[in-house]
């Protein structure tokens, strides 16, 4: 185990180093000038150099590069080229948002998918069984932002249960927070409940069908422990794999569901970002979300291998 962590720690330092040289690069092969951003449209010559020079951009791309990832290493993400405000007091206020929507996210995503995947199994061939089948074809055929603006006109517009945009910070209120949270939580969630709950009934279906879940029946076993002991726990390792492989879909759901919603988070200024070409923010937000998920998937490799003591780890099989 401890050899496969170190393998995978290392993989993934390499993977990280890699994309911040792949991100700097493109980021310099953007169409526009980042100093006449800064300069203005009407900047002479002269203002125009000074701002490249103020900029680092008349040094040579290695140096530009150093000094690129020495400013991230110490937290210095720069100034925005839109606002003119520090980037990271941007993120400090955006980040949190998106990250309790995505945390709310995953949890309705995970509970519900593992229910919906247990019942789908459990009345295999069933009427219970075919709706599962429908909601996880709807799921991952339905995009989010035609979801998102279904959900505002029905349960918004029409019925008035919940808010149509706003954002209550948690330490404010926590009952509004979820409150205003939980549609757009939901909506994020919806296509990877339905995916959840395909792999959970096809992961159950074989697992209850295996050797041990047969030796466990005639040991007269209690058929919930047989359930959640055994059925259950082992196939949570399917569950940890799709929400790491799922994390990019989630984020890429989480910018429009931000932007329908009207909600102050991460998604939202990225959009800013790009539409006002504010390359120090596109840049910075491109790393950290590749570093955020690649971070992610060394933990859910690690978690899936403790779940699941079948797969072979490090060559220590």
């Amino acid at each position: 185990m401890l050899k496969y962590m170190v393998t995978r720690l290392w993989q993934s330092a390499i993977a990280i180093v890699v994309s911040s040289i792949l991100v700097f690069l493109v980021a310099r092969m953007l169409p526009g000038d980042p100093a006449l951003a800064l300069a203005g449209e009407e900047a002479t010559p002269e203002r125009l150099a000074a701002a490249r020079a103020q900029m680092g951009l008349d040094q040579p791309l290695w140096i530009q590069y150093v000094r690129f990832i020495g400013r991230c290493l110490h937290g210095n993400f720069g100034v925005s080229l839109r606002t003119g405000s520090s980037v990271n007091g941007m993120l400090a206020t955006t980040i949190p948002v998106t990250l309790e929507l995505s945390f709310m996210a995953i949890v309705l995503a995970v509970v519900f998918g593992i229910l919906l995947g247990v019942i789908a199994q459990r009345y295999d061939a069933h009427w219970p069984s075919w709706i599962v089948d429908g909601i996880s074809v709807a799921g991952l055929s339905i995009p989010n932002f035609w979801l998102g603006m279904l959900a505002i006109q029905v349960l918004c517009v029409s019925l008035r249960l919940f808010p149509a945009s706003g954002y209550v910070s948690p330490f404010v209120n926590v009952g509004q927070s979820i409150y205003h949270l939980i549609l757009p939580a939901s909506v994020l969630a919806f296509q990877l409940v339905a995916a959840i709950a395909r792999q959970m009934k096809t992961s159950m279906k074989k697992t209850m069908a295996s050797d041990y879940i047969t030796t466990a029946r005639a040991k007269s076993i209690s058929p919930a422990r047989i359930l959640f002991s055994y059925g259950i726990r082992n196939s949570l390792g399917v569950v940890v794999t799709i929400v790491g492989l799922q994390l990019g879909s989630l984020l890429a759901g989480a910018v429009v569901t931000e932007s329908i919603f009207g909600l102050p988070g991460f998604g939202k200024m990225i959009l800013d970002s790009v539409f006002s070409r504010d390359y120090p923010v596109i840049q910075i937000v491109v790393l950290i979300i590749t570093v955020a998920y690649i971070l992610i998937n060394f933990v859910v490799d690690v978690l899936y291998s403790y779940l699941d003591p079948r797969i072979a780890v490090g060559g220590q099989q």
